[in-house]
């Protein structure tokens, strides 16, 4: 048998997703025999006789089930497109065409219908409607629907044609009827297309096999997947945004960077996966013999995480290429390693030790009235940043951020405090995590090595000016070194910092991803609404707006819950999760987050008082998916993970005090964010 190629789009999952479990097993066979041998005489191919496309066909499952898909004999390619019951895959394959986008080159299936519906006399005046046919011909819109795209007025309006539209065209009308510029949105579609490296097309029409190699095809196409992956993807297809990359997504995963990445992007728009599919690629394509790459985040948590979702994407001999580990740990089995003879603290040991240390403080009342914490942050905020050893560089280090002013005299004064507790840190023989990582840093540049050939960051807002130093020192400068993905809206833990005072040059190298795959566009803007009043950073100076960014699905809008009791709140809980389940949503993909331990606790014992079965997620190990249960989780623990439904408990505006407050309301962006397509809100009366 000739080789063929064998395509499953992203469509397939969807429409996968939606058969009875009991049913999905035998559709499994069938497409593990088709990759085998698509011309196997057992087959049954079918024409479409009232297909607008001629190369669609229907293939007999069972006495109930057909599988839509294209057959072109030619080019030897047989694309899998659709799975139903008979007559609503026929249903869906009649006014279905394949073709080749002349303006991207990707494969597209679209949706053509015999006549469209008359356009109102007078458009009503929004942006879409104020777009001239030059514009709309750039954008990569048909001609015959001109009309339709003008006619817009709603995001429902907009929605119904994105069957019929190219994925790109879709997106940047999205983007227009966001309130973008039309010429930063063509610039942008501009910038997609030309990022792929495509070559112009050619007069001929080229062929399937190659179009679907073109990175706008593989936005929803798998090519030639192996039994494991498959088998993997159709376990969790409601996850393929996963694997499905974004041609700006793959741009920026599969090609050689001259230095230091930075890329930015609002929850849900990809970050991770990104990082994810930068990691495989580095040590499928980049990586020689007994060459490393590590993956690190803030916690442990998200690293095992992450070390799961690698799993999916990896072959186990290029996993074997990836260290994937949080900074902390690193640094302790470095360390180790070296017979370090002091204890890290990342608890609060070291805390204990600033009253004794206040006693170096001079007889003197305005110094002595400083509270202990204002010597502590002293150290957390300026001290330790700056790396400061010295009362020579305490005289000379920034304060930028602390409200109390001192003067050099004061300066000079409190100084000893500082002094005391190093000294005190030494007898405990005990460091603090700056501590050790510094301490890492010049153990390496003393042996002179790089342990790594490329290191990937996740979670960069959380890390802190000394986690980058060490960072840099872990991989030497050049091609592919560092690739740093973050969010500043999503900072629970660290301090602003700056990449190039850490000695990361990342000019000409930064870039956002705005497309939210995870959320509907309603939870989006309901998350967002916690960060009123935040202008985060860019990790580099300067601010990252949160505008520009859009999701492309629609859904419910959110539900917020006002109770008066506990009681009365864990009946509406116990009673919105039994409509969801009724639904048809698993109980293990519904969370219930909460500020505190504590709280997921009491939550816990008030629902199964209620019938409810429900699974605490471990701060120390990953989610055990075949575990039932609706989750409950702290809004920490939910950091880098996604489900169906989230309910937001602790939502009430709260009376934190001025330095807390940025941090709580990222906190309840981050695990609002964490909802596709269910969000609850609740609220005490």
């Amino acid at each position: 048998m000739a080789k063929v190629t064998i395509a499953v789009s992203a469509d397939f999952f969807t429409s996968f997703a939606r058969i009875p479990r009991r049913q999905q097993g035998k559709i499994l066979t069938f497409i593990n025999k088709f990759r085998t041998n698509p011309e196997m005489p057992g087959f049954n191919y079918e024409k479409i006789q009232s297909a607008r496309d001629r190369r669609l066909r229907s293939v007999r499952i069972d006495d109930t089930y057909r599988c839509i898909l294209l057959m072109a004999e030619k080019d030897l390619v047989y694309m899998l497109l659709w799975v139903d019951l008979h007559d609503d895959a026929y249903a869906w394959a009649r006014n279905r065409v394949c073709s080749i986008d002349p303006q991207t080159g990707g494969i597209q299936i679209l949706l053509v219908e015999q006549e469209e519906p008359a356009v109102p006399a007078e458009p009503a005046p929004t942006a879409l409607a104020r777009l001239d046919d030059a514009s709309l011909e750039r954008l990569g819109i048909p001609a015959e629907l001109h009309g339709r795209v003008r006619a817009v007025r709603t995001e429902a309006d907009l929605l119904r044609l994105e069957a019929r539209l190219p994925a790109l065209s879709y997106e940047s009308l999205h983007f227009l009827q966001a309130g973008e510029p039309l010429p930063e949105v063509l610039e942008l579609y501009d910038s997609c297309r030309n990022e792929t490296d495509r070559t112009p097309p050619a007069k001929e029409e080229p062929s399937l096999e190659k179009a679907l190699h073109n990175p706008f095809s593989l936005q929803h196409f798998i090519v030639d997947p192996e039994e494991k992956e498959l088998t993997a993807m159709l376990d969790a297809p409601l996850e393929r945004w996963r694997v499905f990359l974004h041609p700006s997504q793959r741009n920026l995963v599969e090609r050689d960077w001259g230095g230091p990445v930075r890329i930015l992007g609002g929850a849900g728009t990809g970050k991770t996966v990104v990082a994810l599919h930068r990691a495989r690629w580095l040590a499928t394509h980049r990586c020689g013999p007994g060459e490393k790459i590590l993956f690190t985040t803030f916690t442990r948590t998200l690293a095992a995480d992450i070390s799961d979702q690698l799993k999916r994407i990896c072959e186990p001999k290029i996993m074997e290429r990836i260290n994937v580990v949080n900074l902390d740990k690193w640094v302790t089995d470095f360390l180790k390693r070296h017979d370090y003879e002091y204890e890290i603290d990342y608890g609060d040991k070291t805390d204990r030790l600033w009253e004794q240390a206040r006693t170096a403080l001079p007889e003197n009342d305005a110094l002595t009235a400083l509270p202990t914490s204002f010597f502590m942050d002293e150290w957390k905020y300026v001290i330790q940043p700056q790396e400061i050893l010295t009362q020579a560089d305490y005289f000379a280090a920034q304060r930028i951020g602390r409200k109390q002013k001192l003067t050099r005299r004061q300066r000079k004064d409190i100084w000893p405090v500082f002094e005391e507790f190093r000294i005190l840190l030494n007898e405990k023989r005990l460091r603090q995590p700056a501590d050790a990582m510094r301490e890492t840093r010049e153990l390496l540049e003393h042996e002179g090595k790089k342990p790594y050939r490329a290191v990937i960051v996740d979670e960069a807002q959380d890390m802190s000016r000394q986690a980058f130093r060490l960072l840099r020192a872990l991989v030497a400068e050049g091609q592919n070194d560092l690739f740093i993905t973050g969010d500043a809206h999503q900072r629970i833990y660290g301090q602003p910092v700056v990449l190039g005072n850490c000695g990361i040059a990342i000019t000409g190298r930064a870039r956002k991803l705005r497309i939210n795959y995870r959320t509907t566009e309603e939870i989006r803007r309901e998350a967002t609404s916690f960060l009123a009043g935040l202008c985060p950073d860019d990790l580099d100076g300067g601010q990252d707006a949160r505008e520009g960014c859009v999701s492309l699905l629609h859904g419910e809008r959110p539900v917020t819950l006002t109770y008066s009791t506990d009681d009365k709140l864990y009946d509406l809980i116990a009673a919105h999760v039994a409509a969801l389940t009724g639904k048809g949503v698993a109980a293990r993909d519904v969370c219930i987050t909460a500020r505190t331990n504590q709280k997921c606790e009491h939550c816990a014992t008030l629902l199964r008082d209620r019938n409810v079965p429900v699974y605490m997620l471990s701060a120390s190990k990953s989610d055990n998916r075949d575990a039932d249960g609706v989750r409950l989780a702290t809004m920490h623990r939910v950091k880098g993970l996604e489900f169906g439904a989230v309910f937001l408990l602790d939502a009430d505006p709260a009376s934190f005090d001025e330095d807390a407050a940025p941090r709580e309301q990222a906190l309840r962006y981050v695990a609002a964010s964490r909802a596709r397509k269910y969000l609850f809100i609740c609220k005490r009366q």
